[in-house]
């Protein structure tokens, strides 16, 4: 059986996140609330499939009824991970696992629904668009020339800029929650400790994008 719901709506995107625990299914990060992706674990618009155990897992789906737009098709993700899927379609196993983890949580995500509509209002969503952002690219570095020229510094100058003490408060910050501001004069240094504490979770298998 599934549920058709709304990805966008406000009772299913504060169910999801207390049911997972606020945290991303896939790389088990703690995200919050108003960054959290809901997505498919098959995509709306798969395409052309050439997996025959795929094709195999999705006529399975049919035949039972499939509903995309579904709480049993529904996840939370954190926004790079997300990104980094895309409309990609997991192998059939990886397919099933994530839909077993899924249906496992309905009945709790249909309770939590019905406890908002018994309060709070809902709403719906504008779709975070994302199609700007792009991935940051450390693995060209420059030497200090650049930098000692004025130029505006990128994520190739991170290795040769002095550090300054707040690289390693700007990414305990981020370690903890999902944004930091950083604020200074012109020209102080901001833009390459941004840059030099992306690096730093990068080097930790993070996933870093500029919006």
């Amino acid at each position: 059986m599934f549920h058709p719901y709304r990805k966008d709506s406000s009772y299913l995107r504060t169910a999801l996140f207390s049911v997972y625990k606020e945290k991303c299914v896939y790389c088990g990060r703690k995200i919050q609330q108003r960054d959290m992706h809901v997505d498919h674990v098959l995509p709306s618009n798969v395409g052309i499939c050439n997996d025959d155990e795929v094709k195999q897992y999705l006529m399975e789906l049919e035949n039972s009824g499939f509903i995309s737009d579904s709480i049993e098709n529904y996840l939370p993700f954190c926004p790079a991970c997300n990104i980094s899927k895309s409309n990609h379609v997991y192998s059939a196993a990886t397919l099933r696992f994530l839909h077993e983890k899924a249906r496992a949580h309905t009945e709790e995500i249909l309770q939590q629904i019905s406890k908002q509509k018994d309060g709070t209002g809902e709403f719906f969503y504008s779709p975070i668009d994302t199609s700007a952002w792009e991935e940051l690219d450390f693995s060209y570095q420059r030497n200090i020339s650049h930098a000692i020229m004025g130029y505006r510094l990128t994520p190739a100058d991170v290795e040769v800029c002095p550090r300054f003490p707040q690289v390693e408060k700007i990414a305990a910050q981020l370690m903890l929650v999902d944004y930091v501001i950083v604020q200074g004069e012109t020209g102080c240094g901001k833009s390459v400790s941004v840059y030099q504490a992306a690096y730093d979770l990068y080097r930790q298998n993070w996933n870093v994008f500029f919006a």
